[in-house]
């Protein structure tokens, strides 16, 4: 059967004024800013278009809408009739969050819906463990992890973009033609190994592939990257080189950026 799925692309609207107690946003342990430590921070959301993906072609779907009640609640893709009558919600298959934090944090990725609840970046210090309690019962807390890559059997060359932190920090293939374009130049493969086989493109987590591609569209216009087909055909055809609008990728001084991208069956 031809592949097909739906999928939207939500952009954060959040404030990163320091908590109430705090005189600085919350960073990491190096002093870069990180995404919100708790849903009250999250205001709103720019709600993008629902586009349906059906064997490398990216279109409108025009029956569907995102419906969120309110921040702080789940939200999910619902189809509606020629009347705007609400028939049900699809079935999920995955939801992840993706900041561009800055030059130095360029890219955190977590499963789920980080407006939901409690954040938390590790440490390497004895609060991991207290997370680690909290969240086996705690479910609406979020771990980020640094964006990370690994690689499959059988594909050689190809790259998998992964969330959970496995994997290495850097793409398992060499000359890949979508550094900088989606990935930033940090994560280039700089080993000096002849054994590492040229780059055959990008896969990997679907909702994390297409925040990676959101980057390139204006800061509230995430949904202009998909509507003029930068992507087509499982190829990038959008520009070639790092986002340049300005505040895309986020300088040491703005403000981190960071998109909610649910794929569900269609």
């Amino acid at each position: 059967e031809p592949l097909s799925f739906l999928f939207v692309v939500n952009e954060f609207v959040a404030n990163f004024e320091p908590l109430p107690g705090q005189v600085a946003p919350a960073t990491d342990q190096w002093g870069n800013m990180v995404p919100p430590v708790n849903a009250a921070s999250y205001e709103s959301e720019e709600v993008g278009i629902v586009f349906r993906y059906c064997q490398g072609v990216v279109t409108p779907a025009a029956d569907y809408r995102w419906y969120r009640p309110r921040m702080g609640e789940p939200g999910s893709i619902a189809r509606y009739d020629a009347a705007n009558n609400f028939e049900g919600y699809l079935v999920p298959y995955k939801t992840q969050s993706v900041f561009a934090c800055s030059a130095h944090l360029p890219i955190v990725v977590s499963d789920g819906d980080s407006s939901l609840g409690a954040s938390f970046i590790r440490r390497g210090c004895a609060c991991d463990h207290a997370y680690d309690v909290e969240s086996s019962t705690n479910t609406s807390y979020t771990a980020w992890n640094l964006l990370h890559f690994s690689s499959s059997p059988g594909m050689a060359g190809v790259s998998l973009a992964m969330t959970d932190g496995t994997g290495a920090p850097f793409v398992p293939a060499r000359d890949p033609s979508w550094i900088p374009t989606l990935v930033p130049r940090v994560f280039e493969n700089t080993r000096d190994d002849q054994g590492i086989p040229r780059s055959r493109g990008l896969a990997g987590e679907m909702p994390l592939v297409i925040a990676l591609m959101a980057f390139h569209g204006r800061r509230n216009h995430a949904s202009d990257v998909f509507s003029n087909q930068f992507w087509h055909y499982n190829q990038w055809r959008g520009p070639n080189s790092t986002p340049r609008c300005k505040y895309t990728h986020p300088l040491s001084e703005n403000n981190p950026r960071g998109f909610v991208v649910s794929v569900c069956l269609d």
